[in-house]
C-alpha cells in the first residue's frame, strides 16, 4: 500500500514541477514579446513552445 501512495505522490511532485517549468516558459516568452526584439519563430524555438502559443501569449498581453 505505501508502495501505490508513493508513486502517486511522485506522479503529483513530477506534474507540479512541469507546470512550473512551462509557466517559467511562458514566462520568459512574455518578456521576449515585450522587448519587441524577437519574432514569434525565435521565441518558440529559445522556449520550446509552440508558434501558436507564443501568439496566444502576445494576444494576452495585448488586451
Amino acid at each position: 500500500m505505501c508502495e501505490i501512495l508513493e508513486r502517486i505522490l511522485q506522479k503529483a511532485r513530477a506534474e507540479a514541477r512541469a507546470e512550473g517549468h512551462a509557466e517559467g516558459r511562458a514566462d520568459v516568452a512574455e518578456n521576449m514579446l515585450r522587448t519587441g526584439n524577437f519574432t514569434g519563430e525565435s521565441i518558440a524555438q529559445l522556449c520550446s513552445l509552440t508558434v501558436k502559443q507564443v501568439h496566444q501569449i502576445k494576444n494576452s498581453i495585448s488586451q
